[in-house]
């Protein structure tokens, strides 16, 4: 897939923010990744994420090797694979679906193999 444009700033937050894949609150003063690119054929993509959320992304994209478009969904059904259907608590969660890139595990677990993979 070819981008029209792309264009990633990382500020700081002076209002508050949701992320993207998450949904968390990018609290103002918080450093975050603010992503805007148009692929052709696509609707103009503008997203905010917490940086550990973008890391996600990224091992996400990396894994696939794919240049291909893919959602929010796609990376969280990706961690739901890989980490979420082995874990002990899965049944008594505090995270829901969306939540999923908030839990410690998830963080650790699904980057850890990203360093492996390297």
């Amino acid at each position: 897939m070819s981008c029209d444009f792309y264009r990633r700033e990382a500020p700081i937050a002076r209002k508050e923010h949701r992320c993207t894949l998450c949904r968390g609150t990018i609290a103002v003063g918080e450093k975050y990744a603010h992503i805007v690119c148009k692929a052709s054929g696509y609707d103009v993509c503008d997203e905010k994420l917490h940086g550990r959320c973008e890391e996600l992304i990224d091992r996400y994209t990396s894994k696939s090797r794919t240049d291909e478009e893919f959602t929010e969904d796609d990376v969280r059904d990706d961690i739901a694979g890989e980490v979420c259907c082995t874990c002990p608590n899965k049944d008594n969660c505090e995270y829901d679906y969306f939540q999923t890139a908030r839990c410690p595990k998830v963080i650790k677990e699904y980057l850890k193999e990203a360093d492996h993979a390297k």
